[in-house]
């Protein structure tokens, strides 16, 4: 991770040196990721506030919405729920304006990880529902564009006890072939299937694998991202 930072601060340099703006930005970002990553969480709100001030000058609004969002986690590692909610709730803002689904999952699910930690129960699943039901939305839309002949050949309505059969084989071939995100789509698509069929115990299982498995493709994001 160190070694992270140090090249990091090379390319910060590079693009302050050139008028690079758009790179400035980037850089200040990524190495607030890395002192949060080092459990430097106020080293990591100094870079990251840096990041979303160039974002804003340069109008670039998805920077922007993910500056903030990079603030929201900050300030939950250092315990400050109520202004974690704050930027997470900004940066939702913001994916939702520009069209941002993956971003807006994203800051949907961390809302619910704050209001989790504060015990508020209620309004953590309401963020966790929310942010499955636009993960699904999303992956349902980029399977029509290029999915594989699995995804193809699920059935049309998708709610029926007959679309499960298909959906679980659709998924098996999915883990065979190693594709993680199409994976969790299933996952969150067959809970919903269950959900329509009144199997909560089954709901539960498929959005708490879907869950699971989102999480682990963050985190081997976030951990290829450090090399």
């Amino acid at each position: 991770m160190k070694k992270a930072t140090e090249y990091h601060e090379k390319a910060l340099n590079i693009a302050q040196e050139i008028g690079d703006k758009d790179g400035e930005g980037t850089w200040l970002g990524n190495l607030g990721n890395d002192y949060r990553d080092l459990g430097e969480a106020r080293k990591a709100i100094e870079y990251h506030k840096k990041a979303l001030k160039i974002a804003q000058e340069i109008r670039d609004k998805n920077g922007e919405g993910t500056w903030l969002g990079s603030l929201g986690n900050d300030y939950r590692d250092l315990g400050e729920a109520r202004k974690a909610i704050e930027y997470h709730e900004k940066a939702l803002k913001i994916a939702q304006e520009i069209g941002n689904k993956r971003n807006e999952g994203t800051w949907l699910g961390s809302l619910g990880n704050v209001y989790d930690d504060l015990g508020e129960r209620k309004k953590a699943i309401e963020y966790h529902k929310k942010r499955l039901i636009s993960l699904r939305r999303l992956e349902i839309k980029k399977a029509k564009g290029h999915g594989s002949e699995a995804w193809q050949r699920l059935p049309r309505p998708w709610r029926s006890g007959k679309a499960i059969e298909y959906y679980e084989k659709a998924l098996k071939i999915t883990q065979e072939i190693g594709d993680r995100r199409k994976e969790t789509a299933l996952f969150v698509i067959l809970g919903s299937a269950y959900s329509d069929l009144g199997d909560v115990r089954k709901v539960i299982e498929y959005y708490e694998k879907a869950l699971k498995a989102d999480q682990e493709i963050i985190d081997i994001k976030n951990e290829v991202q450090c090399y």
